[in-house]
C-alpha cells in the first residue's frame, strides 16, 4: 500500500470521528429537547386534563357523567401518544464508531511508519532517480500524516462531548501501556527461543565430544594392539 492512500484512510477515519462526535452532541442535544418538549406538553395536557375534570364536573351535574369519561379518555390517549415519540439515543453505538475509527486511524499512521521503514531499506538497493522518488514520497505523505495526527488530538482534547472526558489521552496511554507488553513478551519469546538453541547446541556439542572421543579411544586401542602385534615374534604366531 503506497505511502498516499495509508494517508486517506486516516483522514477518512479522522473525518468519521468528527461525524461521530458530532453526531453525539446532537443526538444528545436532541434527545434533552425533545424529552423537555414532551415534559411540557404532558403538563399542559395535564392542567387541560385538571381543568376539564373542572368544566366536566358542572356539567356532569347536569348531562350525566358520560362526557366526562369521553374527555378523559381523550386526555389520557393524548398524554400516550406524545410519550410515545420520545426518540432514542444509543450512546454505545456511537462510542463504537468512534472506536473503530481511531482504530483505523491508528492503523494507517504505524502503517505509514513500517512503509518508511522498507522504503528506507529500499532505497539503497536501487538508483538514484527511484530513491529520490521514494524520499519525496515519504517527505509529503510524513507530513500529511503529522497533520492529521495534530488536528486530531486538538478535536479530541478541546472539541469532543463532555462525556467523553479524556478519551484521546486515554487511548494513547493505553496503546503506550499495550506495546511495552508486547515488547516484554516479544522479549521474553526471543530469550526463550535463545536458550532453547543454546541448549541444543550443547547437547549438540556434547555429542560430538563424546563422537570424537569414542573415535580418538578407537583409533588409540587399534593403534595400541598394532604396535603389540609386530612386537610379537612371528614364530610365535
Amino acid at each position: 500500500m503506497d505511502p498516499f492512500t495509508l494517508v486517506a484512510l486516516a483522514s477518512s477515519a479522522f473525518k468519521l470521528v468528527k461525524e461521530s462526535c458530532e453526531m453525539y452532541k446532537e443526538g444528545r442535544q436532541y434527545v434533552l429537547d425533545a424529552k423537555a418538549e414532551v415534559e411540557g406538553v404532558v403538563g399542559d395536557l395535564k392542567g387541560i386534563q385538571a381543568d376539564a375534570k373542572g368544566v366536566w364536573g358542572f356539567l356532569t351535574g347536569l348531562f350525566g357523567g358520560k362526557k366526562e369519561a369521553i374527555q378523559q379518555k381523550s386526555v389520557e390517549k393524548t398524554v400516550k401518544k406524545v410519550k410515545a415519540k420520545a426518540p432514542e439515543f444509543d450512546e454505545n453505538q456511537i462510542y463504537a464508531q468512534v472506536a473503530d475509527a481511531l482504530t483505523k486511524f491508528f492503523h494507517a499512521y504505524n502503517g505509514l511508519k513500517h512503509y518508511k521503514e522498507e522504503q528506507e531499506t529500499t532505497a539503497t538497493k536501487v538508483g538514484d532517480e527511484e530513491g529520490q522518488d521514494i524520499a519525496i514520497k515519504l517527505v509529503i505523505a510524513d507530513l500529511q500524516m503529522e497533520k492529521l495526527n495534530e488536528e486530531l488530538r486538538e478535536y479530541m482534547v478541546y472539541h469532543v462531548p463532555p462525556e467523553f472526558k479524556d478519551l484521546y489521552s486515554r487511548v494513547n496511554k493505553m496503546i503506550g501501556h499495550i506495546a511495552n507488553q508486547q515488547q516484554l513478551a516479544r522479549k521474553e519469546e526471543s530469550d526463550r527461543k535463545k536458550a532453547l538453541a543454546w541448549q541444543r547446541r550443547l547437547v549438540i556439542n556434547r555429542i560430538k565430544h563424546r563422537v570424537v572421543i569414542g573415535g580418538v579411544t578407537t583409533l588409540v586401542i587399534l593403534w595400541a594392539w598394532m604396535i603389540i602385534l609386530t612386537m610379537i615374534p612371528s614364530s610365535s604366531l
